[in-house]
């Protein structure tokens, strides 16, 4: 039976100059800490936001606030130019010390903004979302800082924080960003402490997630 009868439709266009069959694009993050033992302030761009319920952003009486998704960020330098760090999330629940707010009212929001060095001072939701509507169209560049974070839902194990990793010994000063079954690792406790443990899982893979979003004026968390 020739094509026309069965009405086939022509295969999808093959790259063979770059022919990958695993499907797997995975990128080593950027190190969230130099050489100097400082954390590395990078550059990005919010490409997209949407937004998204999260428990985290419920207060005490249960009130819900704005929460946004920030995604794709893709980083923009000073190095690791191209790096996406994905579902990151900033609501307008105000910051609390000690269980009361702060004078102010700060929240990650507005950080992501003052990130930016954006002028903007919203006030409402609707404002929020408008000035980081304007933050993604005109692709203003925000700073923040990085952690890492590798997890496997099989086998339940999780590893948060860029020193928690084990040192990379082909590169004094790094971390190794990829684990394989039997390597150590370091969990930190909730009561501070730390524990050393051994991978379970037939591999771990680190990804970059934003830790802090940086005031160009003054250190912002």
């Amino acid at each position: 039976m020739s094509d026309t009868q069965l009405k086939l439709r022509e295969p999808e266009q093959v790259n063979w100059d770059s022919y990958n069959t695993s499907g797997s694009n995975y990128q080593a993050p950027p190190d969230a800490v130099g050489v100097d033992g400082k954390p590395i302030v990078y550059e990005g761009v919010v490409q997209g936001f949407s937004e998204k319920e999260n428990q985290f952003a419920v207060d005490a009486e249960g009130n819900s606030y704005l929460n946004l998704q920030l995604d794709p960020i893709v980083i923009a330098g000073p190095v690791a130019e191209g790096y996406t760090i994905r579902f990151t999330e900033a609501s307008v629940k105000p910051f609390e010390k000690n269980g009361k707010p702060i004078a102010g009212n700060p929240n990650k929001l507005a950080n992501v903004l003052r990130s930016a060095g954006a002028q903007a001072r919203p006030q409402t939701n609707d404002q929020y979302k408008a000035s980081v509507k304007q933050l993604v169209d005109t692709k203003r560049k925000i700073r923040f800082t990085v952690d890492w974070e590798a997890r496997n839902k099989e086998t339940g194990e999780k590893i948060s924080g860029y020193t928690n990793f084990p040192p990379d010994p082909a590169n004094p000063g790094k971390r190794l960003a990829v684990l394989k079954k039997g390597q150590p690792y370091t969990v930190t406790l909730k009561d501070g402490s730390t524990e050393d443990r051994i991978v379970q899982a037939n591999v771990l893979f680190a990804n970059a997630k934003v830790k802090w979003f940086q005031d160009p004026n003054r250190g912002g968390k």
